[in-house]
């Protein structure tokens, strides 16, 4: 096994995911509707085991002051192996230095970003499970 990463998801298709991701999510994301996510997003990285994805980065930037890392997914089998980390690591290299970047994760994923520099914070969200076709 040989990871590559990328940073573009450009030629990618259905045919490079499996259906793993986002696991534990009430409702997931189709391929189709995260091709778009990806395309649409100002970083993307993309770990791939030769054609198959195997993870990836995504992040939304105003490209001076402050982004946000909207996505980060590793397929199970492939975590454990430091995919997240090195596809946190370029994405904040491609972003290149602002004052913030924040990333909204779940009560496990918080000691793997605290391991990667980020620090707890209060926040807000909403959540409009109907938008997920």
């Amino acid at each position: 096994m040989t990871i590559t990463y990328s940073s573009t998801a450009e030629g990618l298709s259905s045919l490079n995911f499996r259906s793993a991701f986002f696991a534990g999510w009430p409702k997931a994301p189709s391929v189709d509707l995260l091709l778009d996510i990806l395309a649409g997003s100002d970083h993307v990285v993309i770990a791939r085991d030769l054609d198959l994805v195997v993870g990836f980065c995504a992040a939304i930037s105003d490209g001076v002051f402050c982004a946000y890392i909207s996505l980060l997914e590793v397929l199970p089998e492939y975590q454990g192996q430091q995919i997240g980390s090195n596809l946190v690591q370029r994405v904040r290299s491609e972003i290149g230095t602002v004052y913030m970047l924040d990333a909204m994760c779940d009560e496990p994923q918080i000691e793997f970003y605290s391991k990667l520099g980020f620090f707890q914070s209060a926040g807000v969200v909403i959540r409009n499970r109907a938008a997920i076709p």
